[in-house]
């Protein structure tokens, strides 16, 4: 599926899948997950759950989309300054031909394949002035082909459950025992006149 068609949310799984995964652990691991009022729980619980299962596959395509958007954000922050360094006065509103040649430039000075195809997804996925030009760069070029999504198939669940009979006899005769007074009540005593 090409990312001009894929959801804003499908690019940023992606790119996520689509980066080292050794990578992505160093910079998972060098992050500050204790509990505080800066990280909330559903971007803390799973990433520190990366931290300890190892599996950027998974959490690239299971875990809440906070939580993965925020992880593309903390790794394409250094090199999208760059990118808008290279952009110059045309980082408000660049047009393609411009961040294509600013994304070449920053490769020639050393910025990786990781690093720009983790600042195109991001910005593509945020919704930035050039999501546009980021999605049509990562479709033409094929060193920032983005990795396919895993297929994941839900078993159909039953639609009743099977209950063995004698099973369901029992619980009809512990319903029956609960609504059935153990003892009368006690008789409330007259007043005499």
């Amino acid at each position: 599926m090409s990312s001009n068609t894929a959801s804003t949310s499908e690019i940023i799984r992606r790119t996520v899948l689509s980066l080292d995964p050794v990578a992505v652990l160093e910079v998972v691991d060098a992050l500050d997950l204790r509990p505080s009022t800066k990280i909330t729980a559903v971007m803390g619980v799973p990433l520190r759950s990366l931290q300890e299962r190892r599996d950027v596959a998974t959490f690239a395509a299971g875990a809440p989309l906070p939580a993965v958007a925020a992880l593309l954000e903390v790794i394409a922050a250094a090199p999208l300054e760059r990118v808008i360094a290279a952009l110059g006065e045309h980082a408000e509103a660049p047009d393609f031909d411009q961040l294509s040649a600013a994304v070449d430039q920053v490769a020639d000075e050393g910025v990786t394949r990781d690093e720009l195809v983790a600042v195109l997804g991001h910005a593509a996925g945020e919704g930035f002035p050039a999501a546009p030009h980021c999605r049509r760069l990562l479709d033409e070029r094929a060193e920032f082909a983005l990795a396919e999504l895993p297929s994941v198939s839900v078993p159909p669940r039953p639609l009743g459950r099977e209950v063995d009979p004698a099973q369901r006899e029992r619980r009809r005769a512990r319903r029956a025992q609960r609504r059935r007074p153990t003892t009368a009540p006690p008789r409330r005593p007259r007043r005499a006149k």
